[in-house]
């Protein structure tokens, strides 16, 4: 299995075309949150994307967050 850490930078036209064309070849995306701008990539391009909110709402803070998020992934 290979895992790629992509940023979507910011804002929605915030991605490279490299990373882009990662995402479109990819089996299965994970994305922390699908609250920010830059989130909306993946409905722009019709990419199919699992999103971790319930996570941010369930987490008393960030290290919380990362422990929950790094044991799903």
């Amino acid at each position: 299995m290979k895992i790629t850490l992509i940023g979507l930078g910011v804002g929605s036209d915030g991605v490279s075309i490299k990373a882009l064309d990662v995402l479109r070849a990819s089996t299965c995306i994970i994305c922390k949150t699908a609250l920010t701008q830059s989130a909306n990539i993946f409905e722009k391009y019709s990419i199919n994307v699992t999103y971790l909110d319930d996570m941010f709402s369930k987490s008393r803070n960030f290290d919380t967050l990362n422990h929950k998020l790094a044991a799903y992934v």
